[in-house]
Parts: C-alpha cells; structure tokens; sequence
C-alpha cells in the first residue's frame, strides 16, 4: 500500500510539473513572437502563418534564419511547435 501511495504521488508530482514547464513554453513563445519575429514582421503576418505544418513552419525559421534573424535551437523548436499547433498564449497574442 505505502508503495502504491509513492508511486500516485510520484505520478502527480511529475504532471503537476508538466503543467508549469507548458505555462513556461506557452510564455516564451509569445515573447519570441513579440520580440525576434517583430523585429522583422508586423503580428499580422506571423499570425497569418500561425497552424502550419510542422515543416512548413521549419521551413519558414530556417529561411528567416537564413536571413538574419537570431534564434537559439530550443527556441527554434519551441516556434515550430507553438505556430504548428498554436499555444493559448500565442493565440492571445494573434487576437485568436
């Protein structure tokens, strides 16, 4: 029993921080569209391309890479995932 008590409250705790580290995400992903892609582009046209495919939206960083704008790895992944399958917070960010 005291097992199985450890094992739920081990399975909790770990969705428990799932939920903060996606409410993390969701933030830096509107940061990154507020700032990195604003440097470039009015909302409208990020939003424009906001539920792509995953690939697409790779394609579309690479080539503003390609083209000057700074983005690390993970915040490259972190747009190709929240544009490719929008995250609240961006969405708030498009008026969506």
């Amino acid at each position: 029993m005291a097992k199985r008590n450890m094992v739920l409250a081990a399975v909790f705790l770990l969705f428990s921080t799932l939920g903060a580290v996606q409410a993390a995400a969701e933030g830096q992903c509107a940061k990154l569209l507020t700032t990195v892609c604003n440097d470039c582009h009015n909302t409208d046209r990020v939003c424009n391309a906001m539920g792509g495919t995953p690939e697409r939206m790779k394609g579309l960083i690479d080539w503003m890479i390609s083209n000057g704008a700074e983005l690390e790895s993970e915040e490259k992944v972190l747009l190709v995932n929240c544009l490719s399958e929008p995250y609240e917070e961006a969405k708030k960010v498009c008026g969506k």
